[in-house]
């Protein structure tokens, strides 16, 4: 009863829904009448007297016995009571539960079922004397109510048999493993047995909702210059307003100066200076330490760990929790840096001063719950020079419902996402298709205000402005089975019919989509499909539909099967069942590709007779940006690796282009002739606005000097302010001057330079050597090597200087460089 004081200021912090929540605190004896428990607080309840039980261990204290009876005491107090209590959840007096987080992470287990949750000890050397499989009661433990009320008829006699025992959660562990029960390890609670600053453990917070901390009053406040009182306050405004997102970990990457960004929201962001590896990012760093001192293995803990630098300014920098509010546009979170006097350059993450993240409310769904995944993290073009903006999202959920229409940033910066999978793609496939067109849109479609991606298997969009709810039926792309039917006039009319009504079905739809079969004889069915952006309208849908009926006849006029696919709408009719079942990772009649493509592409279908033609339809429906650029790509969906059969990139645009600048007769010398005349319009008259470089060895000679003095940034052009990485600047530059080495077999691949590339540092290239037409400031040829070999005697000056050009300038050789 002396802690109570001193504990209910804490409990009050997360009891904050008294209406909504039941408890009960248990106490050895009532406090005074002025100290009494206020009505906000659940009420004290004094515990059953534990005389007569045995308790053995030395040392050790008797009210282990009667914490452990709780468990008892609580059912009891519930056996008469009308509403259904579904689970026990217990804890110490310095327990700081997160309530909602704790009903969203019970809820994916069935309460009817016993089940025994909670966590180890962050230590080895607590687990190994303790058990691996105990669920330790300062980080709390829940029990489902079908478990407890058994193991309340057990629990006075199963006691008995551990009076050695020294504390309340050994009892209880070990009287439900009697039951046949083990432990459900649930990682969102924390035991806490760690002294110090406990940074490093809550910046890399597993991806699961954070259920309880403990023995906070035994570690350093978790935010810099407060009491521990004052932190945890500060930590429940991020609570208050989004309580599933508290300290979840998400990374980015800045690729604008390199750097790596680690995000533990409500808590802190951390900037790393360079790129480094996910899994690197997600180790614990060690700014604790262990419980107690003792064996060596009480350093030895149960996740990864890594050391902290011992240099400050070498270690990331740190910015904490700051503010956090709510708006149209979604949940912003400020963080302020922590002070560190180090020195740093342009391109460190040092000059910034604020973070700002933008998210949206976390609801985890059950499906979630038991699959957890870690958020996207994206790193906006900031409107400050010392402020990084940042944006968290959830991966797509087409995987799941197979469409999805996202947002992303606020205000001037904010992109419109839209992923929508076919009606015959699994699950699996829709999902390997959203994170393929994913990565290729951006490299299809770089620096556009808006652009779609059209695959076999899912369609993915981009704009700068909502999504209308039309549905574009151009361009679109044609398949056709190369089999022909039987009767094709009937078969055709049978075609016609069905896709009339299927049209008509799907447009009228909450899911845009529909599916038919029909029969064509006895044993022959034709099945299909038809399918629209699911935000269209109706009327839109229709319209796109009947556009890709119409084509049918055109485009596979007597064939067993067709697919015709467009940006808003697809069909698809065929002689076989090709909509997978629910279980089904794959569904039947997916196309595999030939491993090399014929003059005219064939995808071959699932058995030897159904292979299909693929051709193209493009066309334009004014309605379009000029800055819209859409791909349409057929994929395999059972294939690994991705063939593009027929990549259709259109622009709206009314400029002639010149697609050839060599006669036929040209294309088979090595090196194409170019005419004057060709040049001269392909460059409008070499004009200077499409000029792209300069030679001369000035430069050259210019980045080598700057190089040698190790001041080789200074070269960089001034107008770019510091928008630019520091790493990948000195990679450019490293890279240039090796591509002018003198000898040959020291200038770089393009294989090199590739590796080079997408090498994190300058550090993993080679250093390059002097350029073979470097020129000294004097102006004169300068003939000294960095290592020159002895002189030979046969070798007069006139012979050495053979090798250079005496008018200063570089020699010219047909080899490349």
């Amino acid at each position: 009863m002396d802690s109570w004081p001193n504990r209910k200021d804490l409990l009050n912090l997360w009891w904050n829904k008294p209406d909504q929540m039941r408890g009960c605190v248990f106490v050895d004896s009532l406090p005074p009448p002025d100290e009494h428990t206020p009505l906000s607080l659940p009420p004290l309840c004094v515990s059953e007297d534990t005389s007569r039980f045995r308790y053995t261990y030395r040392g050790g204290l008797r009210s282990a016995i009667r914490v452990a009876r709780v468990v008892v005491e609580s059912v009891a107090r519930n056996v008469n009571n009308s509403e259904n209590v579904r689970w026990y959840v217990f804890g110490d007096d310095d327990t700081v539960f997160f309530p909602e987080n704790l009903v969203k992470a019970l809820s994916r287990f069935d309460d009817g079922m016993w089940y025994y949750l909670g966590t180890h000890s962050e230590i080895y050397e607590q687990n190994r004397v303790h058990g691996f499989g105990m669920g330790f009661g300062g980080a709390g433990f829940a029990i489902s109510s079908s478990l407890a009320k058994v193991l309340a008829k057990v629990f006075d006699s199963c006691i008995e048999r551990y009076p050695h025992l020294y504390g309340s959660d050994q009892r209880v562990f070990s009287c439900i493993t009697e039951l046949g029960v083990g432990l459900t390890n649930e990682p969102g609670f924390h035991q806490v047995d760690l002294r110090g600053n406990l940074f490093g453990l809550l910046a890399a917070h597993p991806v699961t909702p954070l259920l309880s901390l403990h023995h906070l009053y035994h570690t350093d406040p978790i935010f810099p210059n407060m009491t521990t009182t004052q932190a945890l306050h500060h930590l429940f405004k991020a609570v208050n307003v989004d309580s599933q997102r508290i300290l979840q970990h998400t990374v980015c990457y800045d690729r604008w100066f390199s750097w790596t960004v680690s995000v533990s929201w409500g808590y802190a962001v951390q900037v790393f200076p360079n790129h480094m590896f996910l899994p690197d990012v997600l180790n614990v760093q060690k700014t604790f330490t262990q419980w107690k001192k003792g064996p060596v293995l009480s350093g030895v803990y149960t996740f990864n760990t890594q050391e902290l630098n011992p240099d400050p300014c070498r270690r990331p920098t740190i910015f904490y929790f700051d503010s956090v509010y709510s708006d149209k546009e979604g949940i912003v979170s400020h963080y302020k840096k922590f002070f560190q006097n180090c020195s740093y350059d342009a391109a460190s993450p040092r000059k910034l001063e604020n973070i700002k993240v933008i998210t949206k409310k976390l609801d985890l769904d059950i499906k979630q719950l038991q699959a957890p995944r870690r958020q996207c993290c994206e790193v906006l073009r900031s409107s400050g020079r010392d402020l990084m903006e940042i944006t968290i999202r959830e991966f797509s959920k087409a995987s799941q419902n197979g469409f999805s229409n996202v947002s992303v940033g606020q205000n001037q910066n904010i992109v419109y996402g839209r992923l929508q999978c076919r009606g015959d793609v699994s699950n699996q496939n829709c999902e390997a298709c959203a994170e393929t067109a994913s990565t290729m849109i951006r490299k299809l479609c770089p620096n556009l205000k808006e652009a779609s991606l059209v695959f076999a298997d899912c369609t993915l969009q981009y704009s700068y402005k909502p999504f209308s709810d039309e549905a574009d039926s151009l361009p679109n792309q044609q398949l056709y089975n190369v089999q022909n039917a039987s009767d094709p006039a009937r078969f055709d009319r049978r075609v016609e019919n069905l896709l009339k009504d299927l049209t008509t079905e799907a447009a009228s739809s909450s899911s845009k989509l529909a599916t038919r079969s029909t029969d064509f004889t006895s044993l022959l069915r034709i099945n299909a499909m038809a399918q629209c952006i699911r935000d269209s309208a109706e009327s839109n849908c229709l319209a796109c539909l009947q556009y890709l009926t119409s084509q049918i006849p055109d485009c596979c006029g007597g064939k067993v099967g067709g697919r015709i696919i467009a940006v808003g709408c697809n069909l698809r009719y065929e002689i076989y069942t090709f909509l997978p079942s629910p279980s089904s990772s794959s569904p039947p009649g997916d196309l595999a590709l030939p491993p090399s493509p014929s003059p005219s592409p064939q995808l071959q279908g699932t058995k030897p007779d159904n292979s299909t033609k693929v051709t193209n339809a493009t066309g334009h429906s004014g309605k379009e940006s000029s800055s819209k650029k859409i791909a349409i790509v057929v994929v395999p969906v059972a294939s690994i690796v991705i063939f593009i059969i027929s990549g259709l990139f259109w622009r709206n645009s009314k400029k002639k282009r010149y697609d050839s600048f060599y006669t036929e007769d040209d294309r088979s010398l090595d090196s194409p002739l170019i005419s004057l005349s060709t040049l001269k319009l392909a460059t409008k008259n070499f004009s200077d606005a499409n000029k792209i470089g300069q030679g001369g060895f000035g430069p050259v000679y210019k980045a080598w000097q700057h190089w040698a003095n190790g001041t080789a940034l200074e070269i960089m052009d001034p107008t770019l302010d510091d928008q630019w990485p520091r790493n990948e600047a000195l990679k450019c530059i490293n890279i240039g001057l090796l591509c002018v080495q003198d000898a040959a077999i020291d200038r770089p691949s393009m294989s090199d330079i590739v590796m080079m590339l997408n090498s994190y540092t300058v550090a993993s290239s080679p250093a390059p050597s002097r350029p073979a037409f470097y020129v000294s400031k004097e102006g004169s040829l300068d003939l000294a090597m960095e290592n020159p070999s002895p002189p030979l005697c046969t070798q007069s000056m006139t012979e050495l200087l053979q090798h250079y050009s005496l008018n200063e300038v570089t020699v010219s050789e047909i080899d490349p460089r």
